[in-house]
């Protein structure tokens, strides 16, 4: 199975293909504007694909990342620092921010 990662790029040449169909069963005219935008697109494809499969360097989808250890993890937070008062063992009032 191909993950949306993989497959999101290859999505770009749905307008190349209908544009290529349309000139190859219709004889639709390709204009030089439409033909750039149809080389650039491939290229875009073509280089992210490779770059994707390590052929090209770059980031991989296989490159290491931060490890679950190397995360810092955030201090709980306390009823104590939600509740102002609280540190100095006053009760809490209701509707109150302590603003």
């Amino acid at each position: 199975m191909v993950g949306a990662a993989t497959a999101a790029p290859y999505s770009l040449l749905v307008p190349v293909f209908g544009m290529s169909s349309a000139w190859l069963l219709q004889a639709e005219r390709i204009t030089p504007t439409s033909g750039c935008a149809a080389v650039l697109l491939i290229t875009g494809t073509a280089t992210t694909a490779l770059r994707l499969q390590g052929r090209l360097p770059g980031r991989t989808s296989g490159a290491p990342g931060p490890q679950p250890a190397d995360v810092p993890v955030p201090e709980p937070v306390t009823e104590a620092a939600r509740v102002p008062g609280a540190e100095a063992g006053l009760p809490a009032v209701p509707g109150r921010t302590g603003r």
